[in-house]
């Protein structure tokens, strides 16, 4: 049983104020997929998070066209019953290796994500 398998059979029993849509599941999905490709600095005067360079070199990312600033799921559409378009805000329109790290990830939680980057 995968992630999204598991999602439907439980969310029978959660009560409805606090369901949460495909949508707003897979867009959380997604921002913790790019959560991911950062790491935390001891910083004194701030709370603060660099990009991990051995992560955005096994993934292929270093050489991609992305604002590590600010980068993060802009909208999740609903094509149809099962396939999904997440649109990634601060990333350059040609950056497959990143739409190919979500996608991948995504398929393996029972998840069919096709995605596209913008500025």
């Amino acid at each position: 049983m995968n992630y999204r398998q598991r999602v439907q059979e439980i969310s029978d029993i959660i009560p409805l104020p606090h369901r949460q849509s495909e949508t707003k599941i897979i867009e959380g999905l997604v921002n913790r997929l790019l959560e991911n490709l950062y790491i935390p600095i001891r910083d004194k005067k701030a709370v603060a998070f660099i990009v991990d360079k051995k992560k955005l070199e096994k993934y292929g990312l270093d050489n991609e066209d992305i604002n590590w600033g600010d980068l993060s799921v802009e909208e999740v559409i609903k094509v149809d019953e099962d396939r999904f378009i997440v649109k990634i805000q601060e990333a350059g329109p040609d950056c497959p290796n990143l739409c190919e790290y979500i996608e991948g990830y995504m398929f393996a939680w029972g998840w069919d994500v096709k995605v596209e980057t913008n500025w």
